[in-house]
């Protein structure tokens, strides 16, 4: 990889450089997850991948992505 590219912190896919450190498909679906789980929030994974269309899988990544930089800001 060049200077402007990096992995994706979600999918680790390539991406090219931005400001934000996750791809527009992730940054897509985690605002969908985002929103979703902020209106409902006792909703199971599997809930928020069927109103989301957003695999089970990414969603639970999602979620304990928000829930390790939740932790980092307390340190």
């Amino acid at each position: 990889m060049n200077g402007n590219t990096r992995n994706c912190k979600m999918c680790q896919k390539p991406m090219v450089y931005s400001a934000f450190s996750m791809c527009h498909n992730c940054l897509t679906e985690m605002e969908k997850v985002h929103s979703y789980v902020k209106k409902h929030p006792q909703v199971s994974v599997r809930e928020v991948s069927e109103a989301t269309n957003v695999s089970a899988h990414c969603v639970r990544k999602i979620v304990t992505f928000f829930l390790n930089r939740s932790m980092s800001m307390l340190w």
